[in-house]
């Protein structure tokens, strides 16, 4: 049930806001019901695998300037200290057997330290790495085959952002 609560969430808030953006843009542009339920389907993908790994970014510790100091910005395994449901916890419940997610539910407490949750975010962020960008990659293809949409200025534009929203979040080290 983890895994199914976890990606509720991520199509209820950035699946469904990206959605919106998606759906006026195409409303705008004069797009008859057919092609808006296309663009609000791959708004609502595309949102949902941007949030995808956006959470597996919040497990990267982020530096802020404050003067002439640089320090952490604090926020590294928010989502997971606040039990959020986020792609992680989908990740860990799908990657780990009971055992295992117990064992990783057990490093989540004992946050702050990471003596015992690093060794299984090793393991766990490629996992959801590829996960996220199969589900990119599928909203994509399914939206390039689509009989309404054509070859344009604008689908090379939104390839040219989804190749380089994959390698903003990919490959990243723990």
């Amino acid at each position: 049930e983890v895994e199914a609560v976890c990606l509720a969430s991520l199509e209820l808030k950035t699946g469904a806001l990206t959605a919106l953006a998606f759906g006026l843009g195409a409303a705008l542009a004069g797009a008859n019901g057919e092609a808006l339920e296309v663009y609000l389907r791959l708004g609502r993908e595309f949102g949902i695998a941007l949030q995808m790994f956006d959470d597996l970014g919040n497990l990267q510790e982020k530096k802020v300037t404050v003067g002439q100091h640089t320090q952490a910005d604090g926020k590294q395994f928010e989502d997971l200290k606040l039990r959020r449901p986020s792609w992680v916890w989908a990740t860990a419940a799908a990657h780990f057997d009971d055992e295992g997610f117990k064992r990783f539910v057990a490093a989540v407490e004992a946050l702050p330290d990471t003596a015992a949750l690093l060794p299984q975010l090793r393991e766990l962020v490629p996992a959801g790495q590829r996960s996220a960008e199969a589900s990119l990659d599928g909203a994509t293809e399914r939206f390039l085959s689509h009989p309404l949409v054509k070859q344009s200025t604008a689908t090379a534009q939104f390839i040219a952002i989804v190749t380089r929203l994959k390698g903003a979040y990919l490959g990243k080290p723990l």
